[in-house]
């Protein structure tokens, strides 16, 4: 497992913050959020399992291609991390558990595919494990015209943690709401 801290650097977390924000009418990343703002929040979580940090899709870190949409953001993070491991997660996702994101490192270790993602329901939230080298068969993917995440996971191979077992795993499928909207920032529990 990557839960110790010389395991930790070989790992890097990337948080994909690039998004136009339509429907929440303001920028998510900007957003209040406990002591800071959400990208503040959602750095943080990603310190307590990766060794580096980034954020995809502003500062010094802009989407290779713009308007290109969150597997844009993934090749971004994998053109320029230097490690094998990869932890991406889209900022809106804030209740997403630290606990859960080492167990997700646990499994990318582990993983025959090179490409660990999430499922609860029928949505694929963008919190997702992969090794470096998939970069290849992600912008292929790109390079095909094509942008949606549900779209490259039907194109390459990847394993699913499923909801039965993140339950199993002693997690709450809660931690995957987002936010999109300010009805889904109201709805979430005192931030």
């Amino acid at each position: 497992m990557l839960s110790d801290a010389a395991a930790r650097r070989k790992l890097t977390g990337f948080v994909l913050a690039g998004g136009a924000s339509r429907r929440m009418g303001r920028d998510k990343a900007l957003l209040p959020w406990r002591d800071g703002t959400l990208l503040e929040h959602m750095t943080r979580k990603m310190a307590t399992v990766a060794g580096r940090v980034r954020v995809v899709g502003r500062g010094d870190l802009p989407d290779r291609q713009p308007d290109r949409g969150p597997v844009e953001g993934i090749a971004t993070a994998l053109s320029v991390t230097a490690t094998e491991y990869n932890l991406i997660v889209a900022v809106d996702l804030p209740e997403l558990d630290p606990a859960f994101l080492e167990y997700m490192a646990g499994r990318l270790e582990t993983s025959g595919s090179g490409l660990v993602t999430c499922r609860v329901a029928d949505a694929t939230p963008l919190c997702l494990g992969i090794r470096s080298g998939r970069i290849d068969a992600v912008d292929r993917y790109l390079d095909s015209g094509e942008r949606s995440l549900r779209g490259l996971l039907e194109t390459i191979a990847h394993e699913t943690i499923d909801e039965k077992q993140i339950r199993d795993a002693g997690f709450s499928i809660d931690m995957f709401r987002n936010l999109n909207s300010p009805e889904d920032l109201r709805r979430l529990p005192e931030r």
